[in-house]
């Protein structure tokens, strides 16, 4: 399937079921930041941030969404005429977008859905082997994942909450996993 096709389906489906819980529900609306820690397939822990959207449709039931800067570190070796030249570390750049369906519960808070990463770039981190633009390049530009988590909400005040929880991230295609934990600090829109 083509990325625009794709993308422009995805955009739309986002729409209509934006205007269906305004439409048919009477939702609790919040933005937020959040701070993630994860480790990676490649053994790596990284950090990444983001924003997050939640809608709670009902007591129990609603969806969330947001965008996530996250990198992934790829170390190689390089071999010049069979013999081991040295390493290289290249972080490649990532735009993560979840649409998750949310359990909500006094006790816990469950989470799952797919999510869309969109390679943004890379960036060499030691200088022994430089690599020029055009010499390092990824297979896909486009992956999809799938994300379970598990929270708590702690009520702050009566607009803002607190949410930590601990995520699991396995994508697609490129064989590659995020686990680890975050923590957002939401705002409660009035609706």
């Amino acid at each position: 399937m083509n990325y625009y096709i794709f993308v422009n389906r995805f955009s739309l489906l986002v729409v209509i079921l934006t205007i269906k819980t305004i439409c048919f529900s009477q939702p609790k609306t919040t933005i937020g930041l959040n701070l993630t820690g994860e480790k990676t397939s490649s053994a790596d822990f990284v950090i990444g941030i983001g924003g997050t959207l939640e809608r709670q449709i009902n007591k129990h039931n609603g969806f969330e969404t947001g965008l996530y800067y996250r990198i992934f570190e790829v170390h190689q070796q390089v071999f010049v005429d069979g013999s081991l030249y040295g390493f290289h570390t290249i972080k490649e750049k990532y735009l993560s977008i979840p649409i998750l369906y949310k359990f909500y519960s006094s006790v816990i808070n469950f989470s799952v859905g797919p999510t869309f990463d969109m390679y943004l770039g890379w960036k060499q981190m030691n200088k022994g082997i430089i690599f020029e633009p055009d010499r390092y390049t990824v297979n896909a530009k486009f992956h999809v994942g799938l994300i379970g988590k598990i929270s708590k909400t702690i009520v702050l005040t009566n607009r803002f909450l607190l949410e930590p929880e601990i995520r699991y991230n396995p994508v697609f295609f490129n064989r590659r996993s995020f686990y680890g934990a975050g923590i957002a600090c939401k705002y409660m829109l009035v609706n």
